[in-house]
């Protein structure tokens, strides 16, 4: 039977301290990862930071509990600030693995769509951008976990406090899941509602007659309203078994959680190999995807990427033609690119250069971001920006966060958008937008009878 939280927590606590005095004092950073059974199951925690990556397609999960440290920016050089901060805060980073359990020190990245945007709202808890690096992260390996405790050079000065913050910590990442008695779910109003949609895509239609523009991307939101939320951990477990090939993410500050399952990457750094998802064009599976518009649409995302790519890889290459991404309920066009990463270039400067891609914003870039800031559809929080994790020695990867829901208390906004380009159907698209959010309702609808099928067990 494996051992509760509290017993995990007691242990794990108990042999930090045996470890904590062997290890080095002049590092910025400290790491000690240490080996937890596969019979314990690490989840996201209630309180506190919370983040969460997971690729069920191939085996890789990682949750990280609490704050060792954290890097803000915003404004439009934010990346390039990230970056110079996050080199000074990785150099000498100590890392000890008595167990060799594997895993390692990471940290995690997120950031919004519009670098000015404020985050009101429901957003008003998350940075405009951040890279965290947890307090506590799990990881799943082949034989278990791999739990890395980190803290700052300060905090080791006081052993016996830092011991109970990491004893704390581990206990709400491995405590067990609670019944939250979710109640039943209502639709209440929509931003743009189907009236102010349909205006919306007219108008960018006339942009892009008037040679203004030639794609652009709009978003919707809904708003769920509940007598109380499903545990997030609930929805990210209905995620998870539904959308295998899809990243499935989920980030917490204060009261309000992110959890999503998008399948596009943004840009991934593995061993100086570069790989970017060009995602666009949509269609219901089952269903033709084609057609002039949908290769307009998608040729748009692969020529800007192979452009921005340039500039940062070497030796680039992809398909010939795109290949159709078959995900639940949807299908859409996909071209992989892949290059070999130049030097003095890194993830988040890849990322800097290729975000906001056509796939969410449109063409040309600029022209259509100050279309969506005049529309007021800018200010999306880290919908359609980007999520994802770091290694001290380069190699991350980062997801476009999409098909999300923000959980708030009492309700849920979930969002959704659709390309504008020349030949496009207001109605067809403000249906677009519909079969995207109808998935995550449907998740959501799961969640909710998970728990109170819980409730009555």
């Amino acid at each position: 039977m494996p051992p509760t939280d509290a017993q995990l927590a007691e242990r794990l606590a108990a042999r930090l301290a045996q470890l904590l005095p062997r290890c080095r004092t002049d590092a910025h950073l400290l790491s000690i990862t240490l080996f937890v059974d596969a019979a314990t199951r690490p989840s996201l925690p209630h309180t506190g930071s919370r983040l969460l990556w997971r690729r069920p397609d191939e085996g890789t999960c990682l949750v990280g509990s609490g704050e060792a440290a954290r890097l803000t920016a915003a404004g439009e050089d934010r990346l390039k600030l990230l970056t110079r901060e996050t080199e000074r805060l990785f150099e000498g980073w100590s890392w000890h693995d008595p167990d060799q359990a594997g895993g390692g020190p990471r940290a995690f990245i997120g950031f919004a769509f519009d670098p000015e945007d404020e985050m009101s709202g429901g957003w008003s808890t998350f940075p405009n951008t951040a890279l965290i690096v947890p307090r506590v992260l799990a990881e799943r390996t082949r034989d278990g976990w791999a739990v890395t405790f980190t803290a700052t050079a300060p905090e080791r000065g006081n052993p016996h406090c830092l011991l109970g913050v990491w004893r704390d910590t581990a206990r709400h990442l491995f405590r067990s899941r609670t019944t939250r008695h979710a109640t039943g779910v209502q639709r209440s109003d929509a931003f743009p509602n189907d009236g102010e949609w349909l205006r919306l895509a007219g108008r960018a239609l006339d942009a892009i007659a008037d040679r203004e523009l030639e794609k652009v991307v709009p978003y919707r939101t809904i708003r769920l309203l509940t007598e109380r939320m499903p545990d997030p951990r609930t929805l990210i477990e209905t995620l998870t078994r539904s959308h295998h090939q899809s990243s499935v993410l989920a980030a917490g500050f204060g009261r309000a959680t992110l959890v999503a399952a998008t399948p596009e990457r943004l840009v991934s750094v593995r061993d100086r190999t570069v790989v970017c998802d060009a995602l666009a064009a949509t269609a219901a599976t089952g269903t033709r995807l084609g057609g002039d518009k949908a290769e307009r649409e998608h040729g748009a995302v692969v020529d800007h990427l192979r452009r921005s790519l340039e500039a940062s890889c070497t030796e680039l290459t992809l398909p010939p033609a795109p290949r159709r991404r078959v995900l639940p309920g949807l299908q859409h066009l996909w071209t992989p690119l892949r290059g070999r990463l130049r030097p003095g270039e890194s993830l988040l400067s890849v990322a800097a250069r290729i975000h906001p891609t056509p796939a969410v914003c449109g063409t040309p870039p600029n022209a259509a971001r100050a279309w969506l800031n005049a529309a007021g559809q800018t200010r999306r929080g880290w919908y359609s920006g980007a999520f994802g994790w770091l290694q001290p020695d380069g190699e991350g990867e980062l997801a476009v966060v999409l098909r999300c829901a923000l959980l708030g208390e009492g309700e849920a906004h979930l969002f959704a958008g659709a390309g504008i380009v020349a030949g496009s159907d207001p109605v067809a698209e403000l249906a677009e937008t519909e079969l995207k959010l109808a998935g995550l309702e449907q998740a959501m609808a799961i969640a909710w009878a998970d728990d109170r099928m819980a409730a009555i067990l």
